[in-house]
């Protein structure tokens, strides 16, 4: 019997170009959002933005990450005020440039890669989950919790 009857064959996985300005968005969100938690959760804030583009969102992680509203907002005298909301709270509080050198910022950066140019970690979240928060955040959200991941509540939109 030969050598190459009882090889077995690996698959070789190709990696897809990425766009290096897509990685940086969305290696810049994992950083803010998820920087300090395991692989696992930073991976499950990626697949959130993935999900949402599947979604229609937008079409690219910088359009999923960088929108916002305007929502008309009433104060307690009557008064009527427009408040700019961010998917992302970093986006609103006007975050840039995270240390790119820095260890955290590397493992955001490998993580974002590996979801762009392999489409890893798919089984993370279910891949109707677009929503997250902090465990520190009292939720009002009316949809169902699919994970729990480090300090971070995975949700998706509950079925009717």
């Amino acid at each position: 019997m030969s050598d190459e009857n009882t090889q077995v064959q690996e698959e070789q996985v190709v990696a897809k170009a990425v766009d290096p300005k897509q990685l940086r968005c969305l290696a810049t969100n994992l950083y803010f959002e998820a920087g300090g938690e395991p692989t696992n959760g930073i991976a499950a804030v990626a697949r959130v933005v993935m999900n949402r583009i599947q979604h229609g969102f937008g079409s690219n992680p910088c359009q999923v990450i960088y929108q916002s509203n305007l929502v008309k907002q009433t104060n307690d005298d009557d008064e009527t005020f427009w408040v700019k909301v961010c998917q992302f709270s970093w986006v609103c509080e006007g975050k840039t440039n995270p240390p790119t050198h820095s260890a955290r910022y590397q493992k955001s950066l490998q993580v974002a890669y590996d979801v762009l140019a392999y489409n890893k970690y798919e089984e993370v979240i279910p891949k109707n989950t677009l929503y997250f928060h902090n465990t520190s955040y009292t939720n009002e959200y009316p949809h169902e919790v699919t994970a729990r991941i480090g300090n971070h509540i995975f949700y998706a939109k509950k079925q009717k």
